[in-house]
């Protein structure tokens, strides 16, 4: 019984420290109009069957993807991406309260027109939105 409780504890931790068997771990730098964003949250929905994956912006515009857990990374298939990010903050339960960082387009993954494909064992993505 102690030998299984310490194999499963030893499998956890293994997990917290980076990507998740059989998922890519994915860390990157969203910018807009060659400038950093400074918050907001990048996901990634599958093209198809799966599980989606966010991360939050940092102030330096750098984001890594998580699935289910921090730092367990994305299974590789192909996804179409969705932005949000915003100047001035949005209240509680009303999103559409804040003033956004960039075009509305990149809020809804039908209207971004941003792909990826996820592979290997980890991947950098850098997406820079162009100004319009």
């Amino acid at each position: 019984m102690l030998r299984l409780i310490l194999i499963g504890l030893v499998a956890l931790f293994a997990l917290g420290c980076g990507g998740a068997a059989g998922f890519t771990t994915v860390q990157g730098t969203v910018t807009y109009d060659g400038k950093p964003l400074t918050n907001g949250y990048v996901t990634i929905l599958p093209d198809g069957e799966g599980e989606s994956a966010s991360g939050q912006i940092g102030s330096d515009g750098r984001f890594t993807l998580t699935t289910f857990s921090p730092n367990d990374g994305v299974k590789p298939g192909k996804y179409k991406v969705r932005i949000a990010s915003y100047l001035s903050e949005a209240k509680m339960n009303d999103p559409s309260s804040g003033k956004p960082a960039i075009p509305d387009k990149y809020f809804d993954v039908a209207k971004s027109g941003l792909t990826v494909t996820i592979e290997g064992k980890s991947q950098t993505l850098d997406l820079n939105l162009p100004k319009e």
